[in-house]
This record gives structure tokens, C-alpha cells and sequence, in this order.
């Protein structure tokens, strides 16, 4: 029984040192030209990477602006406007669920794309709301 237990664990072993030398190898550029899907991915990681605004830079109580189809930087909740929220990332809905200051529904997660800004009855009829203001968890 010992010897089973040793072949097991040394053929795990050699699969796990394999798999993880090959996702090194995948990382390679000249690689991933050959495959142009990943390429694209690689391109498009390495872009968000140095042209987002980090999330470390907000703290507790920071406000800032969302505006239609951008992604949410922060938990929060909003504390000015209304606006459908596209959660599909997190949630897996497919549609877009309101959210609006002062209301039970006012959190916001973070990486969620903000949708399209809803109409606000006023007494002048109908009017679209500014962008909606958010502040930080």
C-alpha cells in the first residue's frame, strides 16, 4: 500500500510541475501571436493595466462620477441620479437593474458597467438625469 501511495503522489506531482511550466510558456508574447485570441486578451489586459485608474487611489467616503458605459471603479452606493446598472458580470442577470440615490436600492458593485440614464418625472414632463454620483465603501 505505501508504494501505491508514492506513485500517486509522485505522478501528481510531475502534472502539477508540467501545468505550471506551461502556463509560463503560454505567457510569451511569440506564443501568443500563434494564437490570436489570447494575443488580443494579452494585448487587452496589458492596456487596461496601464491606462486605468487604480482603485487603490479611492478611499472610504470619496466621491466620484459615473457616467453612461463606465465600469463602476468601487463598491458603493449613489448618492446623486438614477441609472440601470448592468450587473451580468457579477450576478449572471441579463438585464440591468435600477439603481438611484437615497433609496434601498442605492449599492453599487464594483466592476459593474453603469447603463443608460433614466428619465426623471418633473413638472416640466420628463427629463434625463445628470450623471449619477457615487461615493465609496
Amino acid at each position: 500500500m505505501t508504494t501505491q501511495t508514492t506513485t500517486q503522489t509522485t505522478f501528481r506531482r510531475s502534472i502539477y510541475r508540467r501545468a505550471v511550466l506551461d502556463a509560463f510558456r503560454k505567457l510569451d508574447p511569440r506564443v501568443q501571436v500563434r494564437n490570436p485570441v489570447m494575443f488580443v486578451v494579452g494585448i487587452g489586459s496589458v492596456l487596461t493595466t496601464v491606462l486605468w485608474l487604480p482603485s487603490t487611489a479611492l478611499r472610504k467616503d470619496d466621491l466620484f462620477l459615473v457616467e453612461t458605459g463606465d465600469i463602476i471603479p468601487s463598491d458603493g452606493e449613489i448618492v446623486e441620479g438614477i441609472a440601470s446598472v448592468n450587473e451580468s458580470a457579477v450576478t449572471g442577470e441579463s438585464t440591468p437593474v435600477v439603481r438611484e440615490a437615497g433609496g434601498d436600492r442605492s449599492a453599487v458593485t464594483g466592476g459593474t458597467r453603469m447603463g443608460e440614464p433614466l428619465l426623471r418625472p418633473t413638472g416640466q414632463g420628463a427629463a434625463p438625469s445628470s450623471p449619477c454620483a457615487c461615493r465609496c465603501w
